[in-house]
């Protein structure tokens, strides 16, 4: 096609969290379309964005593509200074995104916008990120994106209506050309703002082998950052209950793990902890999990329980916007309200008493991975492989072209 894109996230790959995933999706479908793709993008890899990962390149070249990381700042008396740019306007929405900035990476945006026709940004909350690339996309009347990526709980908590629901955002939305919705919810709240909101979600290979269940182990896996966020205390807790009742448990957790909790786990024999696996050994386990389990208090989509879906694995996941939008409650997994170790410890026990329910769940995910379902709003669509992500592409660049 021509045309030039440059890619504005908080994080790029060799990141791979669920949002780094995706947006290397992002980047990888372009460049199979021919365009030219550039990415601008934080000096960081840790959940905290306190320090500049100095093992990530300044700037590399991938692909024929050219990725730039900049560092960010931290001095003395960076709050007062930023705070008087924000007060006069020089620098908007400081305030709202944990006093992340990156003066560089502003002035790169501002010297290189022309030389490109479509610039893609995300995700909430780190608007100083997001802020500098609508602004100058506007600016420059160059077309943009926006991927808000909304993480919201069932209920709405008062934390996430100020991370992702200030009312200042409602003028980040008003700046892009086209916003990018992940979930059934989050479209909703998007449309009453602007009109054009476009679903683009990520998908998965599905694999040709399906779980065989742990051999004689009733085994449960959880994959991701293992944090308070994505409701490891709960799984902890609740599989503790279990395990006092039956001797044949076994927890898998993947993914660095906050200190506290690994505390909780260090003296439990059933638990097996790898702060890391390849895409290899994470299948291995999936063919080997009875039940996936990651009860967060919110997720924008969940990318790792539509994966376990996909193994015939059914899920315990939390009531949100992301897992409501791929779990039906009974069908192909079980919903908990965040927090809820007993309940979870009760569908655990379920689903290790009734081998003919586990079975059928197991069933339901993997048929409904495959085919689609009416009956799960996110599956609705069909599977989410890369030919529903190729559509959607399609559907998008259509509409901004």
């Amino acid at each position: 096609m021509g045309k030039k894109v440059l890619l504005v996230f908080n994080r790029f790959y060799p990141v791979l969290s669920g949002s780094e995933k995706f947006s290397k999706m992002i980047f990888d479908n372009l460049k199979e379309r021919g365009f030219e793709v550039d990415v601008f993008t934080l000096r960081v890899s840790d959940d905290s964005y306190r320090f500049n990962d100095l093992s990530l390149k300044r700037e590399e070249n991938i692909k024929g593509s050219v990725i730039k990381r900049f560092s960010l700042v931290d001095f003395k008396y960076k709050n007062r200074i930023f705070k008087f740019f924000e007060y006069y306007g020089i620098f908007k929405y400081y305030s709202l995104n944990f006093k992340i900035v990156s003066p560089s990476l502003i002035f790169n945006l501002k010297k290189n916008i022309l030389k490109y026709d479509i610039v893609i940004t995300g995700f909430l909350p780190f608007t100083s990120v997001i802020y500098p690339a609508l602004y100058y996309s506007k600016k420059y009347k160059k077309k943009s994106i926006f991927i808000p990526q909304i993480h919201s709980t069932l209920p709405q908590t008062e934390r996430f209506s100020y991370e992702f629901f200030h009312p200042y955002y409602k003028s980040l939305y008003e700046m892009a050309d086209t916003l990018i919705c992940l979930n059934s919810n989050e479209e909703s709240y998007l449309k009453k703002i602007v009109k054009k909101v476009f679903y683009l979600n990520s998908y998965i290979d599905i694999p040709q082998k399906t779980t065989k269940g742990g051999n004689g182990f009733f085994n449960i896996l959880t994959i991701g950052t293992q944090n308070y966020e994505k409701g490891i205390q709960t799984s902890i807790k609740a599989i503790k209950l279990l395990y006092r009742e039956f001797n044949n448990i076994k927890f898998t957790i993947v993914g660095r793990i906050d200190k506290k909790y690994l505390k909780m786990i260090k003296e439990e024999d059933f638990i097996e902890y790898y702060p890391y696996v390849t895409e290899e050994e994470k299948e291995q386990l999936f063919l080997k999990t009875d039940l996936f389990i990651l009860p967060s208090i919110a997720e924008s989509f969940g990318i790792v329980s539509v994966e376990a879906h996909s193994y015939g694995v059914p899920t315990i996941n939390s009531y949100c916007w992301g897992s409501t939008y791929i779990v039906k409650n009974g069908l192909n997994g079980f919903l908990v309200p965040f927090g809820d170790y007993l309940l979870t410890y009760n569908y655990l026990k379920q689903l290790y008493l009734n081998q003919e329910l586990k079975k059928k769940l197991s069933e339901n995910a993997r048929s409904i991975a495959l085919k689609g379902s009416k009956m799960v709003n996110g599956y609705s669509e069909g599977p989410f492989d890369k030919n529903r992500f190729n559509k959607q592409l399609d559907k998008i660049l259509e509409n901004l072209l």
